[in-house]
């Protein structure tokens, strides 16, 4: 009896954490959604509302950005997204930080030339006030 009572508070404690785990789990994901949008859209309030003030952003050619700089040369610099497509997604969640992993292929238009670009791309989010947010990107090519 007591190792069945001992079962159930078991199966209890997990199936009351696996959906909250899937909870974080597709918040990250729309978050990181939210992230392509916003540089598909050069949308300045949304990248600036899921990215940390701590932001360090780094791009495949090795140039690291802090948040203003990473927005400002989205909004200002000479390359612009016709499309990113994002595929093989995972997303591994740790307390109150969360990894995603994916690859990236994109469309995009570098001083006035289309080029292709095809990036692994690793994502660090960090829940801040009930919020993710992204505190760190580093891209590398494929």
């Amino acid at each position: 009896m007591k190792k069945s009572i001992s079962m159930l508070v078991f199966f209890a404690f997990v199936s009351t954490g696996i959906p909250a785990q899937q909870k974080d789990e597709d918040a990250v994901a729309a978050v990181t959604e939210s992230l392509r949008k916003g540089l598909m859209g050069k949308d300045k309030a949304l990248l600036d509302q899921i990215s940390s003030s701590a932001l360090s952003y780094g791009h495949s050619s090795g140039l690291v950005e802090d948040k203003n700089t990473f927005i400002n040369a989205v909004l200002t610099g000479p390359v612009s997204f016709a499309a990113i497509d994002v595929s093989g997604q995972t997303v591994q969640i740790q307390n109150d930080i969360a990894v995603v992993r994916h690859v990236w292929n994109a469309k995009l238009i570098d001083n006035g030339n289309p080029r292709d670009l095809k990036l692994h791309v690793l994502l660090i989010w960090k829940k801040e006030k009930k919020e993710w947010k992204l505190i760190a990107r580093q891209g590398f090519k494929l």
